[in-house]
């Protein structure tokens, strides 16, 4: 129901859109009577198979958000399936950087309140960056990238940290992607919050 209002808003608004839904092949199989409503404004569907029947849908689901760039030819707007788009997303065009996203609460981590730098800074020790010094903290549920040898590495790195996250019990994504981000020289720059 949150992927329909999502893909939805965002053909509402921008009818020439190119938009593409990557799914588990679980998922997928989920998308039949009422539900088939979400297929009706994309653009295309990517359905990604899982050999081990046994997995969650939350690692499916990780597991192709950070495969998202080897998934989509192109440049790319990722969104979270719980985003609604509410205006025209032209201006994505005018965005200059190879990898652009918004700060965690839109806060630059020196503004972080207790309860959010916390268990950023024990995710953050867990799988191996020191958050000191860091200027910013990205959200992963909203992503611009390039489709560019160094975004595919940042992706790639991201992927690769987020399952040694998962070694260590951490399965969200966003402590892997900061990780990524330091790794390959900060690339990933703050858009505007408004994204």
């Amino acid at each position: 129901e949150q992927a329909l209002i999502s893909i939805w808003s965002a053909r509402y608004h921008n009818p020439d859109a190119h938009i593409v839904l990557l799914v588990d092949d679980k998922t997928n199989e989920l998308l039949a009577g009422k539900r088939a409503e979400v297929l009706e404004s994309l653009t295309e569907k990517v359905v990604i198979p899982f050999e081990d029947e046994r997995t969650t849908m939350m690692y499916r689901s990780r597991w192709i958000k950070t495969q998202v760039r080897q998934l989509v030819k192109g440049d790319l707007f990722f969104i979270d399936c719980d985003t609604i788009i509410n205006h025209s997303l032209e201006e994505l065009d005018t965005i200059k950087c190879e990898v652009g996203a918004v700060c965690e609460s839109n806060l630059p981590i020196d503004q972080f309140c207790m309860p959010l730098y916390q268990p950023m800074c024990a995710n953050a020790h867990t799988i191996g960056w020191n958050p000191e010094g860091e200027q910013f903290y990205f959200s992963s549920g909203v992503i611009y990238a390039k489709d560019t040898p160094a975004t595919h590495h940042l992706f790639k790195l991201w992927h690769q940290y987020w399952q040694e996250g998962l070694e260590k019990g951490i399965n969200i994504d966003q402590p892997s992607l900061a990780k990524a981000n330091i790794e390959c020289e900060h690339i990933i720059q703050r858009i505007d919050d408004k994204w």
